[in-house]
């Protein structure tokens, strides 16, 4: 019997090896597609470690790999697995790489009010209604050039019109470090701020004066401040000749300046799931593009009997190229816009070839570049975002067989025009649909929040930015060196008002934008690597890739939210509440915290009337109780605002938070005072019948370049 149940064991086995080398056989070009995916869970690993790795140890891993790749070469079996790992060792290479070669100082404490000089490298509005000016060169008053940051970004509310890049300025102001995440799990400006060399924060008191240049530009620092200046000096020409609502929706969309934007017709945009359209991205360089290409075709056989002499096709493909990359360039270069550059710039370099652009391929190869050459750009939602929705757009046109395109673009051809605006429909519910679907998990992740009637939004929304806005921006950009661009400017905002109305239209319905709680890390992780599998392979098990995406659901409806936060400095206190609901100790004090607190428990800030709940405050601190979610634990805390009135308070409390020492009046609850979080930063306190699970921003964030500094800072 046990020999029976063997045999058939066996059997079963080799059945299932044979079926899975079928498979890989006939899935063996698509293996290529992953060598992105690994190098990001390299980069992915280094982000994830503790401790800044060692960069010799780095490129010892690197060689070693390598070295293991090259001697499997004869060996097929260990070509994949050793590739693999090259591929990872090359991401945590990069990714430590880079680190180090972006080291630059930073702000280890606050300066107070100090006289600094510097370039203005970068000048934009804020929706606060300041203005943030951007400096390097920088020289701080009574501040050893050691530690001086090489960028700095001052808030001024007065004083800088008539600026612009490229400017010496001199200004007084209130300097200091990067703010901390105000939560553990939440965003990190300060490891954004670290890779834009960004050392020190601050707001002006004065404003500012125009001083004679302190020192030379070298020649990359000329040409980029040439580019910047020219964003900025087209972005000026926009809002000033269009209408102040329209005009900063045409300066992004031109030059990717997004500053000039309403605070209201943003939210709309967001709500209603359009806001993707002011990222120059896909849309936006394939509309440039291929217009470009088109009118350098037209104009080559406008020549006649010349025309048939030259290669026009790939003359224009060469002008089209070289275009897009002006965009590129104009548009800021971020990483929606590098990664679409990338693939159409891969397209025309194939026409100029005369050989065939393979489309999952050149998503491929720009993002191994993007990479390489900006590992940060893994961790950027802006980065997940535009990805997500180019895979699993191209996915979704490779089930179509070759076979299958042929005939319907055959029949397209015979159609009426009422037939193909029906399948133009067709196509943008489609595409809607795929990259809302492949996107709205990353939005959940970063923003707490989904867009319900992003399929209805963008049908409406999609004939517009084709055919009304971009072409108009387009227009816009040929004109303006004859100073004509108010006729480009005109249609481009009539576009805008109709876009605008639409993001307000749906806007207004009914749960038009649901708010989530944070999601766990490990449940973005799983949706990745299981919608890659389901869409980088061809063969049936690719839908293996379903079962991580069914497991990241669970995990996100398994995750707890924290039951007390505790704000960097200790101005601030959240508890939740008996009925589960999180209550702000001090509502009118560091706002900013209190509605990401919000946010990332799934409520929305506006809607709270009553933050405070259930604590009761008094001139010196309040009190209040905070309850797990299922009631097993009940702690009593306390916020101190006078260290004197601790000792009362501490008696009673389970746990106090204060933003003095108040450590010598206390003793028995736990404590976390301006000592203890000097240490911790934000504190994320979940509570379980058998103890608490605490939380720390400094845990969360490790022993990296970018966390030097520990106490948390204002925002």
């Amino acid at each position: 019997m046990a020999g029976a149940f063997w045999q058939v064991a066996r059997h079963g086995a080799q059945s299932a090896i044979a079926a899975t080398g079928r498979l890989l056989w006939a899935d063996w070009d698509r293996f290529a597609l992953w060598l992105p995916v690994f190098i990001g869970i390299g980069i992915g690993i280094y982000f994830a470690l503790p401790e800044e790795p060692d960069l010799l140890w780095s490129a010892s891993g690197l060689c070693l790999a390598l070295a293991m790749r090259i001697a499997a070469l004869r060996r097929q079996g260990l070509r994949l697995a050793t590739g693999a790992l090259a591929a990872i060792a090359t991401g945590f290479f990069a990714a430590t790489l880079n680190t180090v070669l972006s080291d630059a100082p930073i702000l280890s404490r606050e300066l107070g009010l100090r006289e600094v000089e510097g370039r203005i490298v970068q000048i934009y509005a804020h929706e606060d209604g300041a203005m943030r000016v951007v400096l390097d060169h920088v020289s701080i008053a009574r501040l050893a050039l050691s530690e001086t940051p090489s960028h700095v970004r001052i808030s001024v509310r007065k004083g800088v019109e008539g600026f612009r890049p490229g400017d010496w300025i001199r200004i007084r102001a209130a300097l200091g470090p990067p703010p901390q995440p105000i939560a553990p799990g939440a965003y990190d400006f300060g490891r954004a701020a670290y890779f834009d060399e960004l050392g020190g924060f601050g707001y002006a008191v004065a404003e500012p004066v125009r001083i004679d240049a302190v020192a030379e530009e070298t020649l990359w620092q000329g040409v980029t401040g040439a580019i910047t200046r020219l964003r900025f000096d087209i972005s000026s020409r926009i809002r000033a000749a269009a209408d102040g609502r329209t005009g900063g929706i045409a300066a992004a969309l031109v030059s990717g300046d997004r500053s000039g934007i309403g605070k209201e017709d943003l939210q709309a945009l967001r709500d209603s799931s359009l806001q993707h359209l002011l990222s120059i991205s896909g849309l936006h360089m394939a509309i440039v593009g291929m217009g470009l290409f088109a009118l350098f075709r037209f104009i080559g056989l406008a020549m006649g009997a010349r025309a048939q002499e030259w290669p026009v096709k790939k003359i224009a493909a060469f002008g089209a190229l070289a275009g897009s990359f002006f965009y590129l360039l104009l548009s800021g270069a971020e990483a929606p816009t590098q990664r679409s550059f990338f693939m159409i710039g891969l397209m025309f370099v194939a026409v100029m070839i005369d050989r065939p652009a393979i489309s999952m391929r050149t998503v491929a190869i720009s993002a191994v570049v993007l990479l390489i050459f900006a590992p940060e750009s893994l961790i950027d939602p802006s980065f997940q975002m535009s990805y997500a929705a180019v895979v699993a757009l191209v996915a979704a046109f490779e089930v179509v067989t070759a076979r299958q395109r042929s005939a319907a673009a055959g029949r397209l051809q015979r159609d009426s025009m009422g037939r193909r605006m029906l399948l133009y429909v067709a196509l943008s519910a489609l595409t809607s649909l795929v990259a809302g679907a492949m996107t709205s998990p990353f939005a959940a992740f970063h923003f707490n929040r989904v867009a319900a009637y992003g399929l209805a939004a963008n049908l409406m929304a999609a004939p517009l930015v084709s055919f009304v806005i971009m072409p108009a921006g387009v227009l816009t950009m040929i004109l303006m060196p004859f100073g004509a661009e108010a006729f480009g400017l005109a249609i481009m905002g009539w576009g805008i008002e109709q876009l605008l109305a639409i993001a307000h239209f749906v806007q207004s319905w009914p749960g038009s934008a649901a708010l989530l709680p944070a999601w766990p890390l490990a449940a973005l992780i799983a949706f990745v690597l299981g919608s890659l599998w389901l869409c980088l392979w061809q063969q049936r098990w690719r839908y293996w890739g379903l079962a991580p995406i069914a497991l990241s659901l669970v995990l996100v409806a398994l995750n707890r939210q924290p039951d007390i936060l505790i704000h960097g400095d200790g101005t601030n206190l959240a508890a939740r509440g008996h009925d589960g609901v999180l209550s702000i100790a001090r509502p009118r004090s560091e706002r900013f915290a209190a509605d990401l607190w919000l946010r990332r428990d799934g409520e929305d800030p506006e809607m709270r009337t009553d933050r405070r709940g259930g604590f009761v405050c008094d001139a010196l601190g309040c009190w209040g109780e905070a309850v797990s979610r299922d009631g097993a634990a009940v702690w009593r805390v306390a916020w101190i605002g006078l260290a004197e009135a601790a000792l009362e308070d501490c008696a009673m409390a389970d746990l106090v938070v204060s933003a003095e020492r108040i450590r010598r009046f206390c003793s028995g609850p736990m404590i976390f005072d301006d000592e203890m979080l000097r240490r911790t930063g934000a504190v994320a306190i979940t509570l379980y019948a058998e103890g608490p699970h605490i939380e720390t921003v400094a845990e969360w964030r490790g022993n990296r370049p970018w966390s030097r500094t520990t106490p948390a800072q204002a925002q």
